[in-house]
């Protein structure tokens, strides 16, 4: 396997691991449903991204993906945000081996560093309900990728792995990816909304 499919795969666990230990922390509905999908976790697994093998013998896949507050307007809405991380995360690999021998100046480090958050600060600036509702139908049933038209393939690999007579059941785990504080008013005493968002 290689390491950014191991690095993917323990993100998917890490992202279900903290929605479990926060909906058994908010009580009420959030912790019965958080306890419907007890099990032994294989986050190794595609198709979907998360198996859960529960006591009764049940199995329970999840299909992980992301949506974001701002993202390109193309046919795929790619986040933009997911694509600024990437670029970050070359750059500081590009970075390590020459801060072991001393060839990077401080000028260059805070020039670099200087450009990402202007990029970031951009990117949140940009934050726009509609590309979150875009994004979300995108993954959902866009093209050939959306997550919908999986669905059967998804059951196929499940029925393989429980028996034709085992319980399957299919969910999302949806990554939400959003920075609206710039659709809030906070006057010092109250906080109002600045505008409407319909989901």
């Amino acid at each position: 396997m290689s390491k950014n499919k191991s690095d993917q795969n323990a993100h998917e666990e890490q992202v279900f691991n903290d929605v479990l230990k926060l909906s058994m922390v908010s009580g009420g509905y959030k912790k019965k449903a958080a306890l419907k999908v007890g099990g032994s976790i294989n986050a190794g697994s595609e198709c979907p991204d998360i198996v859960i093998t529960r006591e009764n013998g049940s199995i329970v896949g999840l299909e992980h993906f992301r949506i974001d507050h701002n993202i390109k307007h193309g046919r795929n809405a790619q986040s933009k945000s997911a694509e600024l991380t990437s670029a970050m995360k070359a750059d500081y690999e590009k970075l390590v081996p020459r801060l072991k021998v001393d060839s990077v100046s401080s000028e260059e480090m805070a020039s670099l560093a200087a450009n990402y958050v202007s990029l970031a600060k951009y990117h949140q600036s940009c934050a726009c309900c509609d590309d979150l509702t875009r994004s979300l139908d995108a993954r959902l049933f866009g093209g050939k990728t959306g997550h919908a038209r999986k669905l059967p393939k998804y059951r196929n690999h499940l029925t393989e792995l429980s028996g034709d007579d085992g319980r399957i059941e299919l969910g999302y785990l949806i990554e939400i990816h959003s920075d609206f504080q710039g659709l809030f008013m906070h006057d010092g005493t109250r906080v109002a909304i600045a505008c409407r968002m319909l989901v």
